[in-house]
């Protein structure tokens, strides 16, 4: 991971902070109910899949690539669904670096830089975790975005695709030490 957040800044730019987040539960609230939700609806998807449509394709003598496609339209994307929770928590515990600048707040992702400039009254969220570390919400888009996408907020950010994909209208640092403290160099 990026550690070094000075080759990002732009000229006559003030490093105020660099930091990543603290370790965290993957079935820290609000995940605690949704994800063993999810998985469970997974499983019941493939053991259906197993259960009925394997016994169908021996029955019906379907060719070996229709019973590919139905595997891939089935199985690829439960299995998506079910370890993105996974992929997430390692891309935010490991992968990303979070700065906040005089002008700006980045997250940077394996040199994959999301920046939103800051406006003089950005609006500011945050919120606590079990584990202590807080949430930080930066900018209208984020600030009203649920707790429960905060994860998938984190690793992707918020913009308009179809005005500029590189402009970010929102960000949530999850995970960090001292927000509350934070929060207020912002704005």
């Amino acid at each position: 991971m990026e550690t070094n957040a000075q080759k990002y800044l732009m000229d006559g730019e003030k490093l105020i902070w660099q930091g990543k987040a603290e370790p965290f539960q993957l079935l820290d609230k609000p995940y605690r109910n949704i994800y063993p939700m999810i998985w469970a609806v997974s499983a019941v998807i493939g053991v259906a899949f197993f259960g009925f449509y394997i016994p169908y394709f021996f029955r019906s003598h379907s060719t070996f690539g229709q019973f590919l496609m139905a595997a891939v339209l089935f199985i690829v994307p439960v299995l998506f669904i079910s370890l993105d929770p996974f992929f997430t928590k390692r891309a935010i515990e490991k992968n990303i670096l979070y700065v906040l600048t005089d002008k700006r707040a980045l997250c940077i992702n394996k040199n994959k830089v999301k920046a939103m400039v800051l406006e003089q009254n950005s609006e500011i969220r945050v919120d606590k975790l079990s584990n202590g570390s807080d949430v930080l919400y930066i900018g209208k888009d984020a600030c009203e975005s649920s707790a429960f996408s905060s994860r998938t907020n984190t690793v992707y950010g918020f913009h308009n695709p179809s005005k500029d994909p590189d402009v970010y209208t929102g960000m949530i640092f999850y995970g960090i030490k001292n927000g509350q403290e934070l929060s207020k160099k912002i704005g």
